[in-house]
């Protein structure tokens, strides 16, 4: 589905067909980008290894490395210059391994995450210029605006529930002919209900299934 597509199905759920509108286009547009980044946040976001966000720098001398802001969770790094896994730490971790973090420079093995926001910080600083490869859950690309008619990036089945968090934005649109305080609050319960659900089957999905292996009698 494209946005705009989104946008006249909301307008049709709403009941806001006739000009002049209730919500502008701006408004709507607005609302379907922060119903997608929302369902990415409740769920998990968009599995990602190719786009441009999956690759950084290590540059040498330089302890830590940023990375883009649009990114949920890291899932893997390797090291490209010879595709090596680089092992990813939590910053908690450091002190209940006993973990020294100092300026100590060598080969990129490791790398801690939550020190600082959007931050890579390599366990040692790294000896020479190289990239990383990172496989990564993200938040949409692209922002949705009235301008530009795009495609919508989280899969098929979940577009059409976006209209129940753009539904609950709009009836809390501080409007006397659009407030709706009672509508906003059930049409978000059931966008984090529903999302709940997407989440859980995703959980499924990105688990391998067990095997049983079963004796001879």
């Amino acid at each position: 589905m494209n946005s705009y597509r989104l946008r006249d199905l909301f307008r049709l759920d709403v009941d806001d067909t006739v000009a002049p509108n209730l919500w502008s286009d701006d408004e709507v547009a607005t609302y379907a980008d922060e119903a997608q980044k929302m369902f990415c946040r409740l769920t998990g976001g968009i599995g990602d290894a190719t786009s441009s966000l999956c690759s950084v720098d290590i540059s040498a001398g330089e302890p830590f490395t940023p990375f883009d802001p649009r990114i949920l969770k890291i899932r893997r790094i390797q090291r490209d210059s010879d595709a090596t896994p680089i092992q990813m730490l939590n910053f908690e971790d450091l002190d209940s391994a006993k973990i020294k973090l100092d300026n100590t420079t060598g080969f990129v093995t490791k790398v801690v995450i939550g020190i600082e926001p959007f931050q890579l910080r390599w366990m040692k600083v790294p000896l020479a210029n190289d990239t990383a490869s990172l496989i990564v859950y993200r938040l949409p690309l692209r922002t949705i605006t009235s301008a530009v008619n795009s495609l919508l990036e989280i899969p098929d089945q979940h577009q059409r529930p976006l209209l129940l968090w753009m539904e609950s934005l709009a009836y809390a649109k501080q409007d006397s002919d659009t407030f709706d305080k009672t509508k906003a609050a059930d049409k978000e319960a059931k966008f984090r209900a529903y999302c709940a659900a997407a989440f859980a089957e995703g959980e499924r999905l990105r688990h391998k299934p067990r095997f049983t292996m079963y004796g001879g009698i």
